[in-house]
């Protein structure tokens, strides 16, 4: 369990009609809530479709202020306010009470969640293929699914430590495969992936080199059948998240992993790239212990007071 994440189930979600959308943001993002400025007065605008959100222009849906301070940018925020209203109805006002269009709310991001594709089981085991920029934790992320592989699910493993245009450098590998009993090669033979759950760690690739990317994309292309795990910082600026991910976009089988979770208090921004890029979010890392925190993303853990407990 995400440890950081576990006092924010305490907060329900708004049950009564008056609540106001400040109240609710306190809920959803109860680390940082930016100023709600100075109240508006006059009547609430007529019921309108979406148009692109404006954090300083009053909505008729006050679902749309918790979007924007839950750290969505406005293009994917209207995304969400327009799956909201078509979920109650285009031609209907919004509800009366915040705890309904929260109700909405988590309707939508659940249809917008982008599940991991299910392994088939019939399909030899996945070789995992660890890419993304330098310190973002490919390597200790690579040691925390070992682990939990070998330990958690008593699987045998294998696993290579590559070099790439630059040396691959990273003896955390090879000191948890001694650890584990679980051999690490410095050299792909050629062969086919033997039939174990297989791991290889390559180093960190600046997105902005484009020979860096296609070195990197003709190393992938010796390897039989892989599944590519794009590692990112999540303390990263969404745009930056949302750059790196289009850069490695063209690999196959790519799919987020998300690091650092514990120096990012603001996870509502990552929908952002659930909603932005066409790459599922696979597992949430935080800390740098092994195996430590490290769990399989569903919608409630990137804003969990919105999502009611299970």
């Amino acid at each position: 369990m995400v440890q950081g994440q576990a006092a924010v189930h305490q907060s329900p979600c708004p049950s009564t009609p008056h609540a106001t959308p400040t109240a609710a943001i306190q809920q959803l993002h109860p680390w940082h809530v930016p100023s709600p400025g100075p109240p508006r007065h006059g009547p609430a605008p007529p019921h309108r479709p979406a148009a692109p959100l404006d954090p300083d222009t009053s909505s008729p849906w006050r679902s749309a202020s918790v979007l924007h301070r839950l750290g969505l940018t406005p293009l994917h925020a209207q995304r969400v306010l327009e799956t909201i209203q078509r979920l109650h109805g285009l031609d209907q006002p919004p509800p009366p009470s915040l705890a309904h269009e929260l109700t909405l709310a988590r309707s939508a991001f659940r249809q917008l969640w982008r599940p991991t594709p299910s392994a088939n089981p019939t399909d030899p085991p996945p070789l995992h293929v660890f890419v993304g920029p330098p310190g973002s934790g490919k390597s200790t992320v690579l040691c925390k699914w070992l682990a939990q592989t070998v330990l958690v699910e008593g699987q045998s493993a294998r696993a290579w430590r590559l070099d790439a245009r630059a040396p691959n450098t990273a003896e955390l590998v090879s000191l948890y495969g001694e650890i584990l009993n679980v051999p690490v090669e410095r050299s792909w033979n050629g062969r086919g992936a033997p039939p174990l759950t297989s791991f290889v760690d390559v180093p960190g690739t600046d997105f902005h080199d484009p020979g860096a990317l296609a070195h990197l994309a003709k190393l992938l292309a010796t390897l039989p059948n892989p599944s590519v795990h794009l590692v990112l910082n999540a303390a990263y600026t969404v745009p930056l998240l949302l750059a790196h991910a289009r850069a490695f976009a063209t690999f196959p089988r790519l799919d987020l992993i998300l690091t650092h979770l514990d120096e990012e208090p603001a996870w509502g921004k990552l929908w952002n790239l659930v909603l932005g890029t066409n790459c599922p979010l696979r597992f949430l890392s935080a800390g740098q212990n092994i195996p430590g925190r490290f769990l399989p993303a569903r919608p409630d853990l990137l804003s969990p007071a919105l999502f009611e407990p299970s």
